[in-house]
């Protein structure tokens, strides 16, 4: 599981943020619980459904990307992943693990967004 600074900013965004899932919210229990990694920026806490917890990013593992775009067919995820990786995922030099690579793909999928290497930009 990828837990760099730079995966840690490329999660950092609304479009990603705003796609945890309900049942993950509610089992935020723990500084680090699986992939919840506390912002550092921030030492209050926060409620949710009760519980309190530390806010943090989310960091979606490559599961749970793969999921946001998969449309039922695993062999068409595949493909439009493969043809994607060949234009540009995998030439990169600003993707550094497969979570990475698969966020860059769900953004510009999803949002027409690619890594700049510091921020998402609009394609």
């Amino acid at each position: 599981m990828d837990t760099s600074e730079t995966y840690i900013k490329m999660c950092d965004c609304e479009e990603i943020q705003d796609l945890l899932p309900y049942e993950l919210k509610s089992k935020m229990t723990f500084k680090y619980a699986d992939n919840w990694y506390p912002h550092k920026n921030c030492e209050y806490l926060i409620t949710i459904d009760g519980i309190i917890t530390q806010e943090g990013i989310w960091l979606p593992r490559q599961d749970q990307l793969q999921e946001m775009i998969d449309n039922g067919w695993t062999g068409d995820l595949i493909r439009r992943f493969y043809f994607w990786g060949k234009e540009y995922g995998f030439q990169t030099k600003a993707i550094d693990s497969m979570e990475q690579l698969w966020l860059a793909f769900v953004m510009q999928e999803r949002h027409k967004k690619h890594w700049d290497g510091e921020k998402w930009q609009h394609i």
